[in-house]
């Protein structure tokens, strides 16, 4: 059997690695030997021993805007309306999520109709929750925690905190008991500040 040397066989490594890395088919890059095995090559997008598991195309279920809208923070209330926050591009639409600043909350019905429960151009929404009485809370990364009656009214804040945090609320749960849990979006990897906080029917324990 022929064997190639070792720098033929480096050589071949990384272009097989870069074809890889670029998703393409070993075949395509120019002067490698390798070639993609069989059983690989399938027209499925799923690898081989994914094969066999039920798939589900996603597919548009409705168009809330012509503009370019980042959605965010989906949660459904007691009507089985779902509620989304909607970040909308403003004048500069290069700007991302965080230069964002003309955002709405949106209820969607079940059969597509859609109203505006909170719009606003202050707070920078990027979460919500419904609790099981029917209010909105909504994280802000601007630093806010707010909550709203079910129709969006009478948007507030809750100004309860422990030890100065969360400074700069992200994605909000409620477990079985009204527990309400906040991410605190700062810090990084090099300085893990951030955490978990949980309110307890709005005062700050941890």
């Amino acid at each position: 059997m022929w064997k190639p040397d070792r720098r033929t066989f480096l050589k071949n490594m990384a272009q097989g690695s870069l074809a890889a890395s670029l998703r393409l088919p070993f075949q395509q890059l120019p002067g490698t030997i390798l070639r993609m095995p069989r059983h690989f090559r399938s027209k499925s997008a799923n690898p081989p021993n994914e094969a066999a598991l039920h798939q589900i195309k996603a597919e548009p279920w409705l168009k809330i805007d012509d503009r370019n809208v980042f959605l965010k923070g989906m949660a459904f209330d007691r009507k089985n309306n779902l509620t989304v926050m909607a970040a909308y591009p403003g004048p500069d639409p290069s700007k991302g999520l965080a230069g964002r600043v003309d955002r709405s909350i949106l209820s969607i019905t079940p059969d597509k109709q859609i109203t505006t429960l909170i719009k606003q151009n202050r707070y920078r929404l990027v979460d919500h929750v419904i609790h099981k009485d029917g209010r909105i809370f909504i994280a802000c990364l601007s630093g806010e925690l707010l909550v709203a009656n079910p129709d969006g009214s009478e948007l507030k804040p809750v100004t309860s905190r422990s030890n100065g945090k969360p400074q700069s609320p992200s994605d909000l749960a409620f477990d079985s008991k009204g527990n309400l849990y906040v991410t605190d979006f700062i810090g990084n990897a090099a300085n893990p500040t951030g955490g978990v906080v949980s309110l307890v029917l709005g005062l700050a324990v941890s």
